[in-house]
This record gives structure tokens, sequence and C-alpha cells, in this order.
């Protein structure tokens, strides 16, 4: 097919460019489309792996800071001072998220969510753990999910703290049969987080302890497992580059 524009009275490309000139004009063109579609993949996929919202903690609870071993940032614990158990507070779940999990118990009236962790510094080395708990079966509050804490971020910010917790998912849904349903049954992967924005609200004794009391609401998020769209928009990708290159070597 010739260079020449179609249709054009004027000279095509060959008699104003080079060859060369032409090989580097679409080098170019390819290298532009290329950069473009990948910022389009990586933007695709970052939206993929960004948190989903899937329920509240109430506003009445909040996070317990203990003083232990002389380093009040050492022990920290949920706790909902409206008359919930202890170390948990009240737990919502939003209403797009109430069908994969809360709908499997529709004889469960309340919800709570509970953490409790030795060493915010490293919370691995030291025994902790978080869970969502409900009475569904004979007013027994039994474990429906539940893990481990991985990190804990707790910052001051102007007159308020910003609270963040990196979770960890071991195991799956436990059912009402005491069968276990895993988490990829509903587009779910096994890292939660918690955040929340929070006030001081003073001294909390509970049991023989006394701790400082940041209270307020916080959301429990969850990271979906992405769609195999994705895996194809990489494949895609890497051919694309292989025929960059390809071309690159010709030119």
């Amino acid at each position: 097919m010739s260079d020449d524009v179609q249709g054009s009275s004027g000279p095509g490309w060959s008699e104003i460019l080079s060859e060369g000139e032409v090989k580097e004009v679409k080098y170019t063109s390819m290298k532009r489309w290329f950069v473009a579609a990948l910022v389009l993949a990586v933007m695709q996929a970052s939206a993929a792996w960004a948190w989903i919202p899937i329920g509240t903690t109430a506003e009445s609870g909040g996070v317990v800071f203990f003083e232990r071993y002389g380093n009040p940032d050492a022990e920290l614990q949920l706790y909902d001072d409206a008359g919930a158990p202890l170390y948990s507070t009240k737990f919502v779940w939003a209403s797009y998220a109430a069908g994969p999990v809360a709908s499997l118990f529709p004889d469960a009236t309340e919800w709570y969510f509970s953490a409790h962790v030795y060493d915010t510094e490293d919370p691995t080395a030291s025994p902790s753990f978080w869970s969502i708990k409900s009475p569904y079966r004979s007013n027994i509050i039994e474990e429906v999910l539940g893990g481990t804490i991985q990190s804990v971020s707790f910052q001051k910010i102007g007159e308020t703290w910003n609270f963040a917790a990196d979770l960890l998912c071991e195991g799956g849904v436990t059912l009402p049969d005491e069968t276990e349903q895993p988490l990829s049954s509903y587009g779910m992967s096994n890292k939660f987080r918690l955040e929340g924005t929070l006030t001081y609200s003073g001294k909390l004794l509970t049991g023989n302890s006394t701790g400082d009391f940041f209270q307020g609401p916080m959301v429990l998020s969850i990271q979906p497992i992405p769609e195999p769209v994705f895996f194809q928009m990489g494949a895609l990708m890497g051919l694309s580059g292989l025929g960059l290159l390809r071309l690159r070597r010709k030119a």
C-alpha cells in the first residue's frame, strides 16, 4: 500500500520524509499509544483493588488504649459504652453488602465487631484478633468472620484522631450449620481494613483497667477479587510491549 494519503493531491509521506524519518514517526505513534494504554490499564487495575466499605461500627463505640508496662499505646481494644459486650462494638452491615454475608443469617438481630491487640507497634509479634459475631443461634454469640491484626496506625490531626488497622481474615464465613464458606464465593479477598476519625472522650473503666477512650464510628472495608478481564488486559499489554520492541529493532 502506498504511503501517499488516499484522495490527496499533495505529496505523500515518502516524498516529504526519508525512510528513517517515516519509521521514527510510526515508532513514536506506537510508543504514545502504548503509554496511553498502560496508564488506562493501571487506572482500571487500581479501581479493581480499591477498598469497598461493607459496614460500620456504632457511633457509641471506639478504641480504648490501655497503659501496659508503662507504654500507653501498647494495648487497644474496641469497646461500646452503650451496653454491648465487653471489648466489642455494635456493627451494622452496609445495605449493598448485606446480601453476600448478613443475609445468610436471617435470625440474627444484632452484630458485634471486636478487636484486641497487645502491641500496636507490631501486632503480629503478640496475640491479636478481630471478629464479627452475632447471636444467630439460641442467643449464643458466635463468630462469623475473624482473623488477625496486621498493622495499626493512630495519628492526631487537629482535635481528632485518625485510626486505621489492616486486618487479615483467616478462614471463611462460618454458617449457622457450622460449615465454612470461602470468601472467594462472595468475590471477597482475605484483606480487610478498619478505619475512622475519632474524638477523645476521657477515661473509661473496663473491669479493673482504665484506658483512654477515643469515640466514633469506624468503617470496615474489604478488597474485592479482581475480575478476569484485568488479567486479560495484562496479557494484551505484554503482547503490545513485544510488538513495540520488535518495531524498535526494525528501526
